[in-house]
């Protein structure tokens, strides 16, 4: 009978390592690029979905609540 040596399991730190900075190549800063770019894009794109529902419901967002009164006695 004999043994075979199984594989190492995946170094996921040092695959995401290797893509993040060390020896990375011109692909993996295409990937980081493109990945900012659909992160920049979604969050742009879910601020001017919030941005409009809110409106269209007539919600004020902000702080401006603050600085009036209560309507109501606090003890």
């Amino acid at each position: 009978m004999t043994i075979e040596a199984r594989r190492p399991p995946l170094q996921l730190a040092a695959g995401f390592r290797r893509i993040v900075g060390g020896g990375a190549s011109w692909s993996g800063l295409l990937l980081q690029l493109a990945l900012l770019v659909a992160v920049v894009w979604l969050i742009y794109v879910m601020a001017g979905n919030v941005r409009a529902n809110l409106q269209a419901q007539g919600i004020a967002s902000g702080f401006g609540f603050l600085e009036r009164s209560a309507g109501f006695a606090v003890s």
